[in-house]
């Protein structure tokens, strides 16, 4: 009895949960795609370069949880936001920086927030891109070794070979936690001839610097953009050279400790 009651009733009521489960998972991930196309369909028709205006388009890659979005929105908002649904998949931002005598520089940022699905959708949509930034997780070591294969994916990118392209290593305020340490953040960046950098999200520590050193990077390989790139300095210079200044001393600390002399 409990058997017929068991294959009638209950079971019945089993696959009924999982399949709207499954339903909700796959509508979901349907709608923040759909979503994501949308921002990039608007962004296409709505950014126009202006006279005396860069626009530099710029894409975060790297694993979910390493604080991709968190990043981006630190620099764009000035503020620490968790991760959650509503961000996953369809962070789209623009930033404005106004330079002296009229000039301005815009950032259009995008966020893959580590799935191969937005991350595929970006690559064909955004034709192009000036810059890439790739963040792992300084507190996980998978994040980490996952690299080779987001290097592996960039390298397919024809469009992407040529560009600068920044490794940022994130949430160094997890003092206590860190896994990954900036010897082995510098080597991976130096073997594959990216920039490098870590920071925190959390704090804000080094996130304006990420994008100050790629704006430094795009603005020196384009003579065209000498004026911009004084007025660029001008305007951020002493940070530059903090960071310049901390990145070759650090740089000078780990060759020493590989190298005898």
């Amino acid at each position: 009895m409990l058997a017929i009651f068991y294959y009638l009733i209950i079971k019945p009521i089993d696959l009924l949960i999982i399949f709207i489960y499954f339903f909700n998972f796959i509508f979901i991930i349907i709608l923040q795609v759909i979503i994501y196309i949308k921002k990039i369909l608007i962004l296409k028709t709505k950014i126009k370069m202006k006279k005396n205006e860069i626009v530099i388009k710029i894409l975060g890659l790297g694993d979910s949880g390493v604080g991709q979005t968190c990043i981006l929105r630190r620099y764009v908002e000035n503020k620490f936001v968790k991760d959650d649904w509503a961000s996953k998949g369809v962070y789209i931002k623009v930033k404005n920086i106004n330079l002296n005598k009229g000039k301005a520089i815009k950032f259009i940022i995008f966020d893959t927030t580590g799935k191969d699905y937005f991350w595929n959708i970006l690559k064909k949509n955004v034709k192009n891109p000036e810059a890439l930034i790739l963040i792992y997780d300084v507190t996980d070591n998978y994040s980490y070794d996952h690299l080779n294969i987001w290097v592996n994916n960039i390298k397919l990118e024809e469009s992407f070979i040529k560009i600068p392209i920044i490794l940022v290593g994130n949430k160094i305020d997890l003092k206590n936690r860190r896994k990954i340490t900036r010897e082995q953040g510098y080597k991976f960046a130096d073997k594959n001839g990216f920039l490098f950098i870590e920071c925190s999200a959390l704090t804000g520590e080094n996130v304006n610097n990420i994008f100050n050193k790629l704006v430094l990077a795009i603005l020196e390989n384009n003579p065209k953009y000498e004026e911009f790139k004084e007025e660029f300095k001008n305007k951020v210079g002493k940070n530059i050279e903090e960071i310049e200044e901390k990145y070759i001393s650090e740089k000078f600390k780990i060759l020493k400790k590989y190298i005898s002399f």
